[in-house]
Protein backbone atom coordinates (compact mmCIF):
# COMPACT_ATOMS: atom_id res chain seq x y z
CA UNK A 1 0.00 0.00 0.00
CA UNK A 2 2.87 2.38 0.83
CA UNK A 3 4.35 1.92 -2.66
CA UNK A 4 0.95 2.54 -4.27
CA UNK A 5 0.51 5.78 -2.35
CA UNK A 6 4.06 6.86 -3.26
CA UNK A 7 3.37 6.12 -6.91
CA UNK A 8 0.16 8.14 -6.85
CA UNK A 9 1.99 11.04 -5.17
CA UNK A 10 4.71 11.05 -7.82
CA UNK A 11 2.07 10.91 -10.58
CA UNK A 12 0.29 13.90 -9.07
CA UNK A 13 3.59 15.79 -8.89
CA UNK A 14 4.29 15.09 -12.56
CA UNK A 15 0.75 16.06 -13.53
CA UNK A 16 0.98 19.35 -11.66
CA UNK A 17 4.26 20.19 -13.38
CA UNK A 18 2.75 19.68 -16.84
CA UNK A 19 2.32 22.55 -19.29
CA UNK A 20 4.87 24.88 -17.71
CA UNK A 21 5.64 25.90 -21.30
CA UNK A 22 2.51 26.07 -23.46
CA UNK A 23 2.36 25.97 -27.25
CA UNK A 24 0.68 29.38 -27.11
CA UNK A 25 3.71 30.74 -25.28
CA UNK A 26 6.12 29.24 -27.82
CA UNK A 27 4.22 30.78 -30.72
CA UNK A 28 5.50 34.13 -29.47
CA UNK A 29 9.11 33.17 -30.23
CA UNK A 30 10.83 35.18 -32.95
CA UNK A 31 11.83 33.50 -36.18
CA UNK A 32 15.44 33.51 -37.40
CA UNK A 33 16.51 32.77 -40.97
CA UNK A 34 19.34 30.83 -42.63
CA UNK A 35 20.03 29.96 -46.23
CA UNK A 36 20.20 26.20 -45.53
CA UNK A 37 20.12 24.68 -42.05
CA UNK A 38 23.14 22.58 -41.08
CA UNK A 39 22.47 19.80 -38.59
CA UNK A 40 24.86 19.56 -35.60
CA UNK A 41 27.75 17.13 -35.90
CA UNK A 42 28.13 13.91 -33.92
CA UNK A 43 30.13 15.61 -31.17
CA UNK A 44 26.94 17.37 -30.01
CA UNK A 45 24.40 14.89 -28.55
CA UNK A 46 21.12 15.34 -30.41
CA UNK A 47 17.99 13.60 -31.63
CA UNK A 48 16.41 14.43 -34.97
CA UNK A 49 12.69 14.15 -35.68
CA UNK A 50 12.10 14.41 -39.42
CA UNK A 51 9.17 16.02 -41.21
CA UNK A 52 8.25 16.64 -44.82
CA UNK A 53 8.04 20.05 -46.47
CA UNK A 54 4.71 21.75 -45.70
CA UNK A 55 3.53 18.82 -43.54
CA UNK A 56 3.03 18.45 -39.77
CA UNK A 57 3.55 14.68 -39.40
CA UNK A 58 6.63 13.42 -37.57
CA UNK A 59 8.05 10.66 -39.77
CA UNK A 60 10.11 8.87 -37.10
CA UNK A 61 8.19 9.36 -33.81
CA UNK A 62 9.73 6.22 -32.22
CA UNK A 63 13.06 8.07 -31.95
CA UNK A 64 11.55 10.34 -29.25
CA UNK A 65 11.74 7.43 -26.77
CA UNK A 66 15.50 8.02 -26.59
CA UNK A 67 14.81 11.37 -24.90
CA UNK A 68 13.81 9.66 -21.64
CA UNK A 69 16.08 10.82 -18.83
CA UNK A 70 17.89 13.33 -21.07
CA UNK A 71 18.46 16.96 -20.11
CA UNK A 72 17.25 18.81 -23.18
CA UNK A 73 18.63 22.32 -23.43
CA UNK A 74 17.65 23.39 -26.96
CA UNK A 75 14.96 22.57 -29.54
CA UNK A 76 15.22 23.80 -33.13
CA UNK A 77 12.10 23.77 -35.31
CA UNK A 78 13.42 23.93 -38.87
CA UNK A 79 11.23 24.68 -41.89
CA UNK A 80 11.30 26.51 -45.24
CA UNK A 81 10.10 30.05 -45.75
CA UNK A 82 8.93 29.39 -49.33
CA UNK A 83 5.14 29.19 -49.74
CA UNK A 84 3.46 27.12 -52.40
CA UNK A 85 0.36 29.34 -52.19
CA UNK A 86 0.09 32.93 -51.03
CA UNK A 87 -2.48 32.24 -48.31
CA UNK A 88 -0.42 29.44 -46.71
CA UNK A 89 -0.38 29.84 -42.89
CA UNK A 90 3.13 28.97 -41.69
CA UNK A 91 2.46 29.86 -38.01
CA UNK A 92 -0.52 27.50 -37.92
CA UNK A 93 1.58 24.70 -39.40
CA UNK A 94 4.25 25.33 -36.78
CA UNK A 95 1.59 25.20 -34.09
CA UNK A 96 0.38 21.73 -35.15
CA UNK A 97 4.00 20.56 -35.42
CA UNK A 98 4.56 21.62 -31.82
CA UNK A 99 1.34 19.90 -30.74
CA UNK A 100 2.55 16.69 -32.40
CA UNK A 101 5.91 16.97 -30.65
CA UNK A 102 4.12 17.41 -27.32
CA UNK A 103 2.24 14.13 -27.87
CA UNK A 104 5.42 12.06 -28.18
CA UNK A 105 7.75 14.08 -25.89
CA UNK A 106 5.62 15.98 -23.34
CA UNK A 107 8.50 16.19 -20.85
CA UNK A 108 10.21 18.84 -23.00
CA UNK A 109 7.26 21.17 -22.38
CA UNK A 110 7.65 20.69 -18.62
CA UNK A 111 11.04 22.42 -18.54
CA UNK A 112 11.40 26.19 -18.57
CA UNK A 113 15.18 25.90 -19.06
CA UNK A 114 14.91 24.79 -22.71
CA UNK A 115 15.84 27.26 -25.47
CA UNK A 116 13.44 27.15 -28.43
CA UNK A 117 14.44 28.31 -31.91
CA UNK A 118 12.22 28.75 -34.97
CA UNK A 119 14.55 28.60 -37.98
CA UNK A 120 13.26 29.38 -41.47
CA UNK A 121 15.38 28.33 -44.47
CA UNK A 122 15.46 30.81 -47.35
CA UNK A 123 17.62 28.77 -49.74
CA UNK A 124 14.81 27.13 -51.73
CA UNK A 125 12.49 28.85 -54.22
CA UNK A 126 10.16 26.10 -55.36
CA UNK A 127 8.61 22.90 -54.00
CA UNK A 128 11.20 20.59 -55.55
CA UNK A 129 14.12 22.52 -54.01
CA UNK A 130 12.44 22.70 -50.58
CA UNK A 131 11.76 18.97 -50.52
CA UNK A 132 15.52 18.38 -50.64
CA UNK A 133 16.10 20.39 -47.46
CA UNK A 134 15.74 19.17 -43.87
CA UNK A 135 12.47 19.86 -42.08
CA UNK A 136 11.61 18.91 -38.52
CA UNK A 137 12.91 19.14 -34.94
CA UNK A 138 16.54 18.98 -33.87
CA UNK A 139 16.67 18.37 -30.11
CA UNK A 140 19.96 18.98 -28.32
CA UNK A 141 20.61 17.44 -24.91
CA UNK A 142 23.32 17.29 -22.29
CA UNK A 143 25.60 14.28 -22.44
CA UNK A 144 24.91 11.95 -19.46
CA UNK A 145 27.85 11.22 -17.21
CA UNK A 146 29.65 7.92 -17.77
CA UNK A 147 32.48 6.22 -15.92
CA UNK A 148 34.89 7.47 -18.57
CA UNK A 149 33.67 11.08 -18.54
CA UNK A 150 33.67 11.12 -14.73
CA UNK A 151 37.33 10.13 -14.71
CA UNK A 152 38.09 12.68 -17.41
CA UNK A 153 36.46 15.44 -15.34
CA UNK A 154 38.39 14.40 -12.23
CA UNK A 155 41.62 14.37 -14.24
CA UNK A 156 40.77 17.85 -15.49
CA UNK A 157 40.68 19.06 -11.89
CA UNK A 158 44.05 17.43 -11.26
CA UNK A 159 45.60 19.08 -14.28
CA UNK A 160 44.21 22.55 -13.74
CA UNK A 161 43.84 23.04 -10.02
CA UNK A 162 46.83 21.75 -8.11
CA UNK A 163 47.41 23.00 -4.57
CA UNK A 164 50.98 24.26 -4.20
CA UNK A 165 52.35 24.71 -0.66
CA UNK A 166 54.08 28.10 -0.55
CA UNK A 167 54.49 28.97 3.11
CA UNK A 168 54.08 27.78 6.68
CA UNK A 169 52.48 29.97 9.31
CA UNK A 170 52.44 29.54 13.06
CA UNK A 171 49.13 29.98 14.82
CA UNK A 172 49.00 30.68 18.57
CA UNK A 173 45.89 29.54 20.44
CA UNK A 174 44.98 29.63 24.11
CA UNK A 175 44.36 26.29 25.79
CA UNK A 176 43.06 25.64 29.31
CA UNK A 177 45.04 22.87 31.06
CA UNK A 178 45.06 21.43 34.61
CA UNK A 179 48.35 22.19 36.40
CA UNK A 180 47.65 21.16 40.03
CA UNK A 181 44.98 20.10 42.53
CA UNK A 182 44.18 20.17 46.29
CA UNK A 183 41.46 18.94 48.71
CA UNK A 184 38.94 21.01 50.63
CA UNK A 185 38.36 20.51 54.39
CA UNK A 186 35.04 19.10 55.49
CA UNK A 187 34.59 21.89 58.09
CA UNK A 188 33.11 25.09 56.68
CA UNK A 189 35.12 27.34 59.04
CA UNK A 190 38.38 25.79 57.76
CA UNK A 191 37.33 26.49 54.16
CA UNK A 192 36.66 30.12 55.03
CA UNK A 193 40.19 30.38 56.42
CA UNK A 194 41.57 29.00 53.14
CA UNK A 195 42.92 25.78 54.64
CA UNK A 196 43.42 22.96 52.13
CA UNK A 197 45.20 19.58 51.95
CA UNK A 198 47.32 17.65 49.52
CA UNK A 199 45.63 14.35 50.29
CA UNK A 200 42.04 13.17 50.22
CA UNK A 201 42.47 11.55 53.64
CA UNK A 202 39.97 9.22 55.33
CA UNK A 203 37.31 11.93 55.16
CA UNK A 204 36.81 11.75 51.36
CA UNK A 205 37.56 15.42 51.00
CA UNK A 206 36.35 17.13 47.79
CA UNK A 207 39.05 17.58 45.15
CA UNK A 208 39.63 21.03 43.63
CA UNK A 209 41.53 21.26 40.33
CA UNK A 210 43.80 24.18 39.47
CA UNK A 211 43.85 25.31 35.83
CA UNK A 212 46.10 27.59 33.87
CA UNK A 213 45.86 29.06 30.37
CA UNK A 214 48.76 28.13 28.12
CA UNK A 215 49.65 29.33 24.66
CA UNK A 216 49.76 26.49 22.09
CA UNK A 217 51.82 26.92 18.93
CA UNK A 218 50.51 25.15 15.81
CA UNK A 219 52.05 25.18 12.35
CA UNK A 220 49.81 25.31 9.29
CA UNK A 221 50.70 25.06 5.60
CA UNK A 222 49.47 27.83 3.29
CA UNK A 223 48.57 26.73 -0.25
CA UNK A 224 48.62 28.95 -3.29
CA UNK A 225 45.64 28.81 -5.62
CA UNK A 226 45.65 31.42 -8.42
CA UNK A 227 42.22 32.70 -7.42
CA UNK A 228 42.20 35.82 -9.60
CA UNK A 229 43.51 33.82 -12.55
CA UNK A 230 40.74 31.25 -12.28
CA UNK A 231 38.16 33.94 -11.73
CA UNK A 232 38.93 35.66 -15.04
CA UNK A 233 40.36 32.96 -17.32
CA UNK A 234 37.85 32.07 -20.07
CA UNK A 235 39.71 28.83 -20.76
CA UNK A 236 38.11 27.34 -17.65
CA UNK A 237 34.95 29.37 -17.18
CA UNK A 238 32.30 30.54 -19.61
CA UNK A 239 30.85 32.48 -16.68
CA UNK A 240 31.69 33.18 -13.04
CA UNK A 241 28.39 32.28 -11.36
CA UNK A 242 29.75 30.89 -8.08
CA UNK A 243 32.27 33.70 -7.60
CA UNK A 244 29.71 36.44 -8.14
CA UNK A 245 26.91 34.93 -6.03
CA UNK A 246 29.15 34.21 -3.03
CA UNK A 247 30.65 37.68 -3.29
CA UNK A 248 27.20 39.30 -3.19
CA UNK A 249 25.77 37.15 -0.38
CA UNK A 250 27.68 36.96 2.90
CA UNK A 251 26.35 33.69 4.34
CA UNK A 252 28.26 32.20 7.28
CA UNK A 253 28.38 28.77 8.96
CA UNK A 254 27.28 27.36 5.63
CA UNK A 255 26.04 23.86 4.93
CA UNK A 256 27.24 23.83 1.34
CA UNK A 257 25.62 21.10 -0.78
CA UNK A 258 27.09 20.73 -4.26
CA UNK A 259 26.31 18.65 -7.33
CA UNK A 260 29.63 16.95 -8.18
CA UNK A 261 28.62 15.34 -11.46
CA UNK A 262 30.48 15.94 -14.72
CA UNK A 263 28.23 18.71 -16.02
CA UNK A 264 29.34 20.86 -13.09
CA UNK A 265 33.12 20.73 -13.60
CA UNK A 266 33.68 24.42 -14.30
CA UNK A 267 31.49 25.40 -11.33
CA UNK A 268 33.33 22.98 -9.04
CA UNK A 269 36.55 24.67 -10.14
CA UNK A 270 35.04 27.97 -9.06
CA UNK A 271 34.04 26.51 -5.70
CA UNK A 272 37.56 25.16 -5.16
CA UNK A 273 39.09 28.49 -6.09
CA UNK A 274 36.72 30.33 -3.75
CA UNK A 275 37.37 28.00 -0.79
CA UNK A 276 41.11 28.32 -1.35
CA UNK A 277 40.88 31.73 0.30
CA UNK A 278 41.23 31.31 4.07
CA UNK A 279 38.55 33.83 4.98
CA UNK A 280 36.08 32.14 2.61
CA UNK A 281 36.74 28.61 3.85
CA UNK A 282 36.09 29.75 7.43
CA UNK A 283 32.53 30.68 6.39
CA UNK A 284 31.80 27.02 5.59
CA UNK A 285 30.62 24.66 8.34
CA UNK A 286 30.59 21.53 6.20
CA UNK A 287 30.41 20.54 2.54
CA UNK A 288 28.17 17.79 1.16
CA UNK A 289 29.08 16.63 -2.35
CA UNK A 290 26.80 14.25 -4.25
CA UNK A 291 27.12 12.34 -7.52
CA UNK A 292 23.72 10.61 -7.75
CA UNK A 293 24.54 7.11 -6.60
CA UNK A 294 28.21 6.50 -7.45
CA UNK A 295 28.08 3.92 -10.25
CA UNK A 296 24.70 2.50 -9.26
CA UNK A 297 22.42 1.71 -12.23
CA UNK A 298 19.34 3.93 -12.53
CA UNK A 299 16.93 1.07 -11.90
CA UNK A 300 18.52 0.45 -8.48
CA UNK A 301 18.16 4.05 -7.28
CA UNK A 302 15.42 4.27 -4.67
CA UNK A 303 14.07 7.70 -3.87
CA UNK A 304 15.85 9.02 -0.79
CA UNK A 305 18.57 6.36 -0.84
CA UNK A 306 20.32 6.70 -4.19
CA UNK A 307 23.59 7.32 -2.36
CA UNK A 308 26.83 8.81 -3.65
CA UNK A 309 26.79 11.43 -0.87
CA UNK A 310 30.04 12.51 0.80
CA UNK A 311 30.57 14.74 3.85
CA UNK A 312 33.62 17.00 3.64
CA UNK A 313 34.72 18.94 6.72
CA UNK A 314 36.50 22.11 5.53
CA UNK A 315 39.83 21.22 7.14
CA UNK A 316 41.94 22.79 4.39
CA UNK A 317 41.69 23.70 0.69
CA UNK A 318 43.80 20.66 -0.13
CA UNK A 319 41.43 18.31 1.74
CA UNK A 320 38.34 19.83 0.09
CA UNK A 321 39.97 19.43 -3.32
CA UNK A 322 40.88 15.79 -2.68
CA UNK A 323 37.42 14.81 -1.40
CA UNK A 324 35.46 16.55 -4.15
CA UNK A 325 37.72 14.97 -6.76
CA UNK A 326 37.04 11.57 -5.17
CA UNK A 327 33.28 12.20 -5.28
CA UNK A 328 33.44 13.11 -8.97
CA UNK A 329 35.60 10.12 -9.84
CA UNK A 330 33.17 7.69 -8.17
CA UNK A 331 30.09 8.97 -9.91
CA UNK A 332 28.90 7.96 -13.33
CA UNK A 333 25.33 8.68 -12.23
CA UNK A 334 23.92 5.58 -13.90
CA UNK A 335 23.61 7.35 -17.24
CA UNK A 336 20.60 9.62 -16.72
CA UNK A 337 20.47 13.31 -15.85
CA UNK A 338 18.16 13.84 -12.81
CA UNK A 339 20.12 14.12 -9.53
CA UNK A 340 19.46 13.27 -5.86
CA UNK A 341 19.51 16.89 -4.63
CA UNK A 342 16.81 16.45 -1.97
CA UNK A 343 18.50 13.40 -0.47
CA UNK A 344 21.81 15.29 -0.25
CA UNK A 345 20.21 18.26 1.51
CA UNK A 346 18.31 16.05 3.97
CA UNK A 347 21.46 14.06 4.82
CA UNK A 348 23.41 17.29 5.13
CA UNK A 349 21.06 18.71 7.76
CA UNK A 350 21.13 15.38 9.62
CA UNK A 351 24.92 15.52 9.63
CA UNK A 352 25.10 19.19 10.66
CA UNK A 353 22.51 19.80 13.38
CA UNK A 354 23.75 23.34 14.03
CA UNK A 355 23.32 24.35 10.36
CA UNK A 356 20.20 26.49 9.99
CA UNK A 357 20.23 26.85 6.20
CA UNK A 358 21.71 25.13 3.15
CA UNK A 359 23.51 26.55 0.12
CA UNK A 360 22.71 24.28 -2.85
CA UNK A 361 24.98 24.53 -5.91
CA UNK A 362 22.73 23.03 -8.59
CA UNK A 363 22.79 22.24 -12.29
CA UNK A 364 19.93 24.19 -13.85
CA UNK A 365 19.49 21.58 -16.61
CA UNK A 366 19.17 18.65 -14.20
CA UNK A 367 15.86 17.96 -12.46
CA UNK A 368 15.72 16.53 -8.95
CA UNK A 369 14.90 12.81 -9.21
CA UNK A 370 13.67 12.94 -5.60
CA UNK A 371 11.73 16.22 -5.79
CA UNK A 372 8.68 14.74 -3.94
CA UNK A 373 10.91 14.58 -0.81
CA UNK A 374 10.96 18.38 -0.62
CA UNK A 375 8.39 18.33 2.17
CA UNK A 376 11.00 16.78 4.49
CA UNK A 377 13.22 19.87 4.35
CA UNK A 378 12.22 22.27 7.13
CA UNK A 379 15.08 24.77 6.85
CA UNK A 380 15.79 27.42 4.17
CA UNK A 381 17.60 26.34 1.01
CA UNK A 382 19.44 29.00 -1.00
CA UNK A 383 19.93 27.74 -4.56
CA UNK A 384 23.00 28.83 -6.55
CA UNK A 385 21.75 28.01 -10.03
CA UNK A 386 24.38 27.22 -12.68
CA UNK A 387 23.80 27.43 -16.42
CA UNK A 388 20.79 29.77 -16.62
CA UNK A 389 21.64 31.57 -19.85
CA UNK A 390 18.57 30.11 -21.61
CA UNK A 391 16.15 30.15 -18.67
CA UNK A 392 15.67 28.75 -15.18
CA UNK A 393 14.36 25.39 -13.98
CA UNK A 394 11.19 25.99 -11.98
CA UNK A 395 11.89 23.06 -9.64
CA UNK A 396 14.56 25.18 -7.98
CA UNK A 397 12.20 28.14 -7.71
CA UNK A 398 9.78 25.83 -5.88
CA UNK A 399 12.51 24.53 -3.57
CA UNK A 400 13.38 28.07 -2.52
CA UNK A 401 9.76 29.17 -2.16
CA UNK A 402 8.61 26.19 -0.10
CA UNK A 403 11.62 26.19 2.25
CA UNK A 404 11.74 29.95 2.75
CA UNK A 405 15.03 30.18 0.91
CA UNK A 406 16.16 32.00 -2.24
CA UNK A 407 17.40 31.50 -5.80
CA UNK A 408 20.53 33.12 -7.20
CA UNK A 409 21.74 33.38 -10.79
CA UNK A 410 24.93 34.96 -12.08
CA UNK A 411 23.43 38.46 -11.87
CA UNK A 412 20.20 38.20 -9.87
CA UNK A 413 19.10 37.39 -6.30
CA UNK A 414 15.49 36.24 -5.73
CA UNK A 415 14.97 36.57 -1.99
CA UNK A 416 11.21 37.00 -1.69
CA UNK A 417 9.68 34.04 -3.52
CA UNK A 418 7.77 32.89 -0.43
CA UNK A 419 5.95 36.24 -0.33
CA UNK A 420 4.40 35.82 -3.77
CA UNK A 421 0.65 35.36 -4.01
CA UNK A 422 -1.31 33.45 -6.65
CA UNK A 423 -1.46 35.60 -9.79
CA UNK A 424 1.75 37.51 -9.06
CA UNK A 425 4.37 37.80 -11.79
CA UNK A 426 8.13 38.33 -11.65
CA UNK A 427 11.09 38.14 -14.00
CA UNK A 428 14.26 36.06 -13.99
CA UNK A 429 16.59 37.32 -16.67
CA UNK A 430 14.60 37.52 -19.91
CA UNK A 431 11.88 35.16 -18.65
CA UNK A 432 8.65 36.26 -17.01
CA UNK A 433 6.83 33.89 -14.64
CA UNK A 434 3.31 33.73 -13.28
CA UNK A 435 2.52 31.99 -9.99
CA UNK A 436 -0.57 29.90 -10.70
CA UNK A 437 -1.92 27.30 -8.26
CA UNK A 438 1.47 27.23 -6.48
CA UNK A 439 3.29 26.51 -9.77
CA UNK A 440 5.56 28.79 -11.77
CA UNK A 441 4.38 29.13 -15.38
CA UNK A 442 6.08 31.02 -18.22
CA UNK A 443 4.15 34.03 -19.45
CA UNK A 444 4.68 37.07 -21.67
Amino acid sequence: MRFIISGIFIFIQCFLQAQLVSVDYLMGERQSTVDVYTKPDKSIPNIILRMSFADDSILNPQVAKALKGKAVYEVNLVYSEFRQVTNFDQPELNRTRLENLKKIAPQIFNSTAVKWKFIAQTGCHNTAECQKLFHGFVILFQQPTTKETAKKDADFLDANFKPEPVDTVEEIKKKKVMVDHYYLPKAEWKRRKGIHYKKEGIWHRKRKNVYDTLLVHNKRVIYDYPFKYYMTNKKFFTDSTIFKILERNKWNKMLMVTDATGSMTQYILQLLAWTSIDSNLKRVKTIVAFNDGDNKPDIAKQMGSAGGIYYIPPQSPEFVFKEIRKTMNKGNGGGDIPENNMEAIIRGFENCKECNEAILIADNLSDCRDFPLLWKIKKPVHVLLCGTQDGVNTQYLEIARKTGGSVHTIDQDLNNLQRLNDGDTFSVGAQKFLLKDEKFVLTR
